[in-house]
Parts: structure tokens; sequence; C-alpha cells
């Protein structure tokens, strides 16, 4: 038998849907999970980050998981269409298994600053590990041992691309600290301190995943601890916290390790769901206002936080969420609760916004499988259909302004195999370009299925990428393109579209093909 283990993988679009260049590692003898991307627009370089089972030499298999970090250079004109590799490692440790999942890049003010010494970029990578991993000589002798730690990696990239590691900060206040989303404060001001904010979901339930306790197979030999896999390794019942960190410009050593702490924390926001289920999928700051941060995700029920006390909403159904904090010490600006019609799911999987103008806008993507209101969409919920959503909202109310949903069908129209067969799709994130204009969503069609407006009578291969193009005035699609290989295609769950400086679309993600 032949196992197709996944790979990175990282395409580039025009704005008119050509794809005029894509990459891929590979292959090798154990898998490479993509995490997610930040595009440098100063380098013109792509940094990308993720989990392998490979070791530094690139050959050998590793026992554990280990972080991994990849550089290219993306393609800058039409004779140069390529991406180039500048730099891979991994990061990791034999004895405890890590995964890194969420990249961020240093602020335009700590560039300026890392400009005057050896390095020319900073990055801020967030993960996890376990007992003697990465960071965790961090955790102060006597203080609490976690079941699962989370973590963020400070990396520094010379001009050539060489990263070395920093430090970081270790998080192990609960016994399952799972980061989700970092934000690089952008809208720091020079000689005022550079922050970074990272929200995580907690649990107190140590519990091991039932997907983790299955007999070694070739499903989960090497099982995705990215937010690209099937349920996090520990926990349920997960709550919320967001923490504010700041950058030391001069890192200071832990008295009781040999490891360096380069962030410490100036807030820390616990925020409690009444034993609710809730998930949170991203985070993203706006430069409106008081400059909220603005968290995004799917909860079930009421959660007394997060703007549902008076909704009626189903305890075992999805519904989406918004909420706004005051970056300057986490307090509650707003939030709001999103469902589909006649008590159907609806998650958001994705969040983002103008990061050149604010313009009053976000946008959220993710996945139902009933009818939201202002789609425009009649057709009834069934049992196996599940629909990706785009919906632009507007700031000041949270009031969806417009919302698509984007439909795929089986490879035989009209002719499924199974009744009971499930055609699911889901939109895991976007981007808006820099005249505000567009917005770009990406996702997922499963199962050989096709996406219904790309106009195409069959799959690449088993499980498929598609990218779209929307204006995002009306919310009126351009154009959209589904791709893929013979074997699984999925776009990275934690950061899966960058814009390069002329607008060319980048999709990272993995596959098995």
């Amino acid at each position: 038998m032949k196992i197709l283990f996944r790979l990175p993988l990282l395409l580039m679009l025009a704005s008119t849907a050509d794809a005029s260049s894509g990459v891929q590692k590979g292959p090798r003898p154990a898998p490479y999970y993509a995490g997610g991307m930040s595009y440098d627009p100063h380098s013109n370089l792509v940094y990308v980050t993720g989990t392998t089972y490979m070791q530094a030499d690139d050959k050998t298999i590793s026992p554990t998981s280990n972080c991994y970090v990849g550089i290219l250079r993306a393609p800058s004109s039409q004779t140069d269409n390529k991406f180039q590799w500048i730099q891979e490692q991994e990061i990791g440790t034999a004895a405890s298994q890590e995964a890194c999942f969420g990249i961020t890049l240093s602020s335009d003010q700590q560039q300026a600053q890392n400009s005057a010494s050896s390095d020319s970029q900073s990055a801020y990578i967030i993960g996890t590990s376990e007992e003697s991993g990465l960071l965790t000589d961090l955790r102060v002798r006597g203080s609490s041992k976690a079941t699962q730690y989370g973590t963020v990696l400070n990396l520094g990239f010379a001009s050539s691309g060489q990263g070395r590691l920093y430090g970081g900060y270790l998080m192990h206040d609960f016994p399952v600290n799972h980061p989700i989303a970092i934000v690089t404060d952008k809208t720091m001001r020079p000689g005022t301190s550079n922050y970074v904010y990272v929200v995580s979901m907690t649990s107190d339930n140590k519990q091991l995943s039932a997907h983790y306790t299955r007999d070694v197979s070739q499903e989960n030999e090497y099982p995705n601890l990215t937010r690209g896999g099937p349920t996090p390794k520990f926990g349920a019942d997960f709550e919320l916290l967001v923490e504010r960190m700041a950058v030391e410009s001069t890192p200071t050593e832990n008295g009781d390790t040999n490891e360096i702490e380069t962030l410490l924390p100036t807030w820390r926001k616990p925020l409690a769901t009444s034993g609710s289920s809730v998930l949170v999928s991203g985070m993203i700051q706006t430069s409106l206002g008081q400059q909220p941060l603005i968290l995004a995700g799917s909860a079930k029920g009421s959660t007394g936080l997060i703007g549902d006390a008076a909704a009626h909403l189903s305890p075992s159904r999805w519904s989406g969420f918004l909420l706004m904090l005051d970056p300057t010490n986490g307090s509650k600006i707003g939030s709001k609760r999103f469902a589909a019609k006649d008590d159907e799911h609806f998650e958001i999987l994705g969040i983002c916004s103008n990061q050149n103008r604010d313009d009053g806008f976000i946008y959220l993507v993710g996945a139902t499988s009933g009818v939201m209101d202002k789609s425009g969409k009649d057709h009834p919920p069934t049992d196996n259909q599940v629909d990706a959503v785009i919906a632009k909202v507007k700031i000041s109310t949270l009031e969806m302004e417009w919302v698509q949903q984007l439909r795929a069908t089986d490879t035989e129209i009209g002719n499924i195999k199974d009744e009971t067969d499930l055609i699911q799709t889901y939109a895991a994130d976007c981007v808006v370009s820099k005249d505000g204009n567009t917005v770009y969503a990406a996702g997922n069609v499963e199962d050989e299925m096709v996406m219904v407006d790309a106009q195409q009578s069959e799959s690449n291969g088993w499980d498929d990428i598609w990218v779209a193009s929307f204006q995002t005035v009306s919310g009126s699609m351009n154009w959209m393109q589904q791709v893929g290989s013979i074997g699984d295609d999925r776009v990275a769950r934690g950061g899966a579209l960058s814009l390069d400086a002329t607008d060319n679309l980048i999709v990272f993600g993995d596959t098995t093909g």
C-alpha cells in the first residue's frame, strides 16, 4: 500500500483567478501539516509554520512532532514567477509532542528597531507542547504544571533568512492551554511598548480526545496537532483567555532556567462561559475608535458572556459570535451572536478586515447547515448539506450587511450515490484587497464534490481547495476557482490567505497529492 503524507503547499493566484505559480515540499517519509502563514511586504518574503514528524536533517523520522518554520521569496514579476525557498528549520525536542499553527510578524516600529541589530524581522509563533517540551523550562519552580502547555515562540531572522529562537512565553495556568490566534499591535507609536495579543481556549478537563486513543493506524500514526486536525488533543468544555504581552527589547533570563522569557504579560482576561461549549477561531485588531480587539468563534447555547442574554439559542446547535475588547485592559466593549434560521448550525471559522485602511467593516467566513438571513437563498436546509458562508459586518452595529452562501454538489450532478452522503464545504479564511473593493475567501470542498459556482464537472481528487473573489460593496461574486491534486488538499486553519505587494493572492495549505 502506498501511503500519501501531507506536505506544505503554496499557490499564487492573480486577481483574475489565473494560477501563476505554486510550490510544495516533498515527498517525505512522514507528514508536514500546514499551520499558518504571514507575508512581509517590505521583503516580499512569505513566512509559514506548521507541524512535522521529520527531524532537522529532513531525512529521519522524529519520534515526536516538531514545529516547522519556512521562509520563501514570493514571485516578483512575470519573468520571476516561482517561489524560492530561503530557509527551513524544525524546532522541537525528542521528549515531547510540539505543534505550531499560527504566526505573526513584528510591527513596523519593531522592524525599525531590528534594523540596528543583526536581525531584520521578528516573528511570533503560537503552538502547544507537553512536559519537557519547548519553553517548559520557563515554568517557575513550584508553579502549576499543565497537561498541555501553550507556547509563544519569539524568533529573529537575519536578512539572509536564517532564524534563531530568542525565547518566548509559556502558558500553564490551566491544565489545558490551547492558543488559537496571535495579533501584533500595529497601532503603537514610536516611544511606546510593542505588544502582541493572544487568544486561547483553556480547559480544566485533562481528558485525552478519543481520536488519540485509537490503535495506531495510517490515519493517526502521525496525528495532525494543528488547528486542521480533527479535534484538540486534550480538553473539553473550553473557556476563553485573552492576554496582552509586552515585547522585551532586551531579553532577560528567568532566574531558575537557561531559557529566555521575551514576552511579559501586561494583562490577562479569562472569559468564563457558564459551562457552554465555545470555540474561538480568530482575532483581529482595528484602528477605529478604541482600536478594539475583535474575537470570532462559535458557541452552543447561552454563554452568559457573548451577546446572548436575550437570545433563544439551542444548547445543541452552534451559532457564531463576535466579541469586542478594549486593548488597553481587555474589558468588554460589545458582542453579538449570529444564528441560522430554523435553529440550524452556523459556525464562524475565520475573520478579516482591510489591514491598509479601516473602512468600518469586517468579514466573517464559516459554514452552515441552514439558511442565513440576508443570504438570498431560498433552498430548505437538508440533513446532508453544509454550505460555506461569507458575510460583511458593520463594526459600529455588529450587524450583517450581506451574506453569501456557497454550495457544493455531487460530482455526478443530480445522481448522489447515497442520500445520506454528506455534501460539505466550508470557508476557513479571508483577506481584503488594499483598495478595499474586493474580499477573497478560501476553503475546502470534501469527498470528490464540486463547488456549484466553480463551473466544473468533476473534482480534481478527493478533498479540494476553492478560492473565490467578491465585491465588498454588494457581495456579488467576481469568480471562483476549485483547485487540487489527485489526493486530499486542505487550506491552513491558522492563516491560509495573504496578498503580496501587487495584490496577488497567496494560498497556504497542505496536500497528499
